[in-house]
């Protein structure tokens, strides 16, 4: 069986993930929604991997396509964030989930990061 291609995990889980609307209390409880709903739907999860000392991320997906997850902040504060992660030879393509109205953007230009795919998708949160 062939290893997953990173653009293939990262469309399969912006699509997974943006199916949902989500009550959650905090980032991390978020968190814990998004593994539930990933694992679910197929793709394991790891949590919290520390890349090293200074950058730890969300969530690790397989082929290496982490999911950065911001409920707040500014949309140039996460992509300063993803470009850091995407430096890492253990990081094959980022995914930005996030639930400011920034995220419901479409991006002018996709930013370039060599052969990396990147995406975002805006979280709906569900009313109480």
């Amino acid at each position: 069986m062939n290893a997953p291609h990173p653009e293939m995990v990262l469309r399969r889980a912006r699509a997974t993930v943006g199916a949902f609307a989500y009550r959650y209390r905090s980032e991390a409880h978020l968190h814990t929604l998004l593994d539930e709903v990933l694992t679910a739907g197929g793709l394991p999860v790891e949590r919290e991997v520390q890349l090293d000392p200074g950058n730890r991320v969300d969530l690790l997906l397989p082929a290496g396509v982490v999911v950065e997850v911001k409920v707040d902040g500014t949309l140039n504060e996460a992509l300063r964030q993803v470009n850091r992660y995407i430096g890492f030879d253990r990081v094959q393509g980022v995914l930005l989930v996030a639930t400011p109205r920034w995220a419901a953007q479409t991006l002018r230009e996709r930013p370039k990061w060599g052969d990396k795919p990147f995406g975002m998708v805006c979280i709906r949160r569900q009313a109480l």
